[in-house]
């Protein structure tokens, strides 16, 4: 419910009413099993195959979504088109004195509104992202308002843009105009670019755009190190951004950990972009140190086509071992060997070696290192991938600041002997029982001191802190958000 002054705006705008309901809308499994084990060999291969991803809300997805639903429903506060203040700013933004967007006026609408999703690739920034926004209507059409000013307007809710890969400031208008175009059925990317030389002023035309409008959240996703840190293009690109920023539209940007290197080079630049922290992800801990990875398991796990389900611990375990406890590559992983599995005459349920196998494939040797790396934490296998983060990734886990790092790294075989374990487990081979209880123990001591550690620094909401069931934990954790 609106609390506020009458607002058009707002008023059908979708309610979340508790973070209950929130989780129940946001988790979506795309296979029904029961169905999908009964298709054809083809049928199974194709849902495989699908564009259509599992999704489990986690305490960060749950804080992104009401993030979200906040940054839309408090810049249509600011922008309410009731007040015939707001209403000039919009169309003064239109007149042909603003050549470029560095002569644009700042901070139209009061306070500015910018999220930040960072991660290392595979870690699930995009498939949260839309989801949530799956949630939200792209536009919604409104009918005469005399008070607002208008006889017909459709409202954008929502735009989702990918940053284009060469960076180009062209591009990234181009992605922003085809959106537009998608929610209005118009065609300003065709016509704008033919009516309007000057890349200048069509950054300028553009960001009218977004505000006659009234669009409630921009969402710019894959920003990376080599399209807006090392991009020919990239200081006009980082002006054209901060530009969208300060008139007032609110805007989520989303990518790689590196992708944002740029902003925290200036303080004006960081106190404006990171207002409120960062939302970071990172690979799942292992199974062995936290229950976080128990919601990828059980999403990765609900993808599935064949006749008997496989998901106990071990599947678990290993599960986390070949993918380093990174979501992306867990469900490449798991769906190739499926389609493995299918192919051969036993195919009524997932073994452990098939995962194995799509883990040892050729061509997947640097699949294999970040794997690794994450998963036995060797910053020294990451080192290669420049848009990785090792350097921190080493201090975060105590393996950096010695002076021999790899003898540092190679000495600490609590997590590599777990992996080397689950491998021969799965493989076949027969591991030894002093090595089985050598290794558990280990576990056992590793999890303990490291669950010690964490909730001594906790808050009673904690995830992490609380026994009961996961689910729940979440909601508590987050009662205090709405």
């Amino acid at each position: 419910m609106n609390i506020k002054s009458p607002n058009p705006l707002v008023e059908h705008l979708p309610v979340w009413s508790d973070l209950e309901a929130l989780f129940e809308q946001l988790k979506f499994a795309p296979i029904d099993h029961e169905k999908v084990c009964k298709y054809d060999l083809i049928d199974r291969v194709v849902k495989l195959d699908s564009s259509d991803r599992p999704f489990q809300p986690t305490e960060k997805s749950l804080k992104v979504a009401v993030s979200i639903g906040a940054m839309i429903r408090g810049g249509y506060e600011a922008r309410n088109p009731l007040n015939p203040e707001n209403r000039m700013k919009i169309l003064n933004l239109s007149n042909d004195v603003f050549t470029s967007v560095k002569k644009l006026p700042k901070r139209l609408f009061g306070k500015i509104s910018v999220f930040v999703l960072k991660g290392v690739t595979g870690t699930g920034k995009t498939i949260m992202l839309k989801r949530i926004l799956s949630l939200l209507p792209e536009g919604l059409v409104h009918g005469e308002n005399q008070a607002a000013g208008w006889q017909r307007l459709t409202q954008i809710i929502y735009l989702y843009v990918e940053m284009p890969g060469e960076g180009s400031r062209g591009g990234l208008i181009q992605a922003i105009l085809e959106a537009i175009d998608r929610v209005l059925e118009t065609k300003y990317a065709i016509d704008l670019p033919k009516q309007i030389r000057s890349i200048d002023r069509l950054e300028v035309k553009t960001i009218s755009l977004l505000h006659t409008f009234y669009t409630g959240l921009l969402v710019i996703d894959e920003l990376q190190i080599r399209n807006i840190v090392e991009s020919p293009q990239s200081k006009v690109m980082q002006l054209f951004l901060l530009s969208i920023i300060n008139t007032g539209i609110p805007v989520v940007l989303s990518g790689n950990t590196k992708g944002f290197e740029w902003i925290e080079k200036l303080s004006q630049d960081v106190t404006r972009i990171y207002s409120a922290p960062p939302v970071i992800l990172h690979p799942f801990p292992s199974p062995e140190e936290s229950d976080e990875w128990d919601f990828i398991f059980n999403s990765t796990c609900s993808f599935y086509v064949l006749k008997r389900q496989s998901n106990d611990e071990v599947m678990s375990k290993l599960l986390w071992a070949v993918s380093g406890g990174i979501p992306r590559i867990a469900i490449n992983i798991w769906i190739e060997a499926q389609k493995n599995r299918l192919y051969k005459k036993d195919n009524n349920q997932l073994q452990l070696k098939d995962l194995i196998d799509v883990y040892e494939s050729e061509g997947l040797e640097k699949i294999r290192k970040i794997a690794k790396g994450f998963a036995m934490k060797d910053p020294i296998l990451l080192k290669e991938f420049s848009d990785i983060p090792w350097k921190d990734y080493g201090k975060k886990w105590g393996k950096l600041g010695a002076q021999n790092i790899e003898s540092e790294v190679a000495a600490d075989n609590s997590v590599n002997q777990s992996v080397n374990d689950l491998e021969d487990t799965a493989k076949g081979r027969k591991v030894s029982e002093k090595s089985k209880m050598k290794s558990k123990q280990t576990r056992k001591k590793n999890k303990e001191r490291q669950r010690s550690k964490v909730k001594k620094n906790l808050s009673p909401s904690d995830l992490r802190g609380k026994d009961d069931g996961l689910t729940q934990v979440l909601l508590d954790g987050l009662a205090g958000v709405v």
